[in-house]
């Protein structure tokens, strides 16, 4: 009971943290020229006779010709790391053609597993 009222302020705090680190990104981007709009896509994936609904969000910062696919997250661990590069290759097959684009996640706390699948797929990590 106690380890559940922990656990859900740590959770409260993590999505607070994420909103004034993303609120922060918007006005300085905005200040220096940039703007930055946010991709959404709902994915449909057909196995046998089973149907997987995914959903992918990014936030993306344009400025000069260059776009910047960024996630901002408490902590990354595997699975979410492994979400975001999907995120990108899906923006970046669909959308993101012919155009110069780097991948960001912004975080407090990155897994070594994680940053592995950062390294091995171009995504800049920035943290503490």
């Amino acid at each position: 009971r106690m380890t559940n009222k922990i656990n859900a302020i740590g959770g409260r705090w993590g999505i607070d943290a994420e909103n004034a680190v993303r609120k922060f990104a918007e006005k300085i981007v905005s200040d220096w020229g940039g703007n930055v709009k946010k991709w959404n896509k709902k994915v449909e994936i057909k196995l046998g006779d089973k149907v997987i609904h995914k959903e992918y969000e990014i936030d993306i910062v344009v400025k000069d010709g260059k776009e910047m696919l960024i996630e901002v997250k408490a902590s990354f661990n595997k699975d979410s790391m492994e979400k975001f590069v999907e995120a990108c290759e899906l923006y970046e097959s669909t959308e993101g053609k012919g155009k110069k684009i780097e991948r960001i996640v912004i975080s407090f706390f990155i897994y070594e597993e994680a940053k592995e699948i950062a390294n091995k797929n171009k995504v800049t990590i920035i943290t503490n």
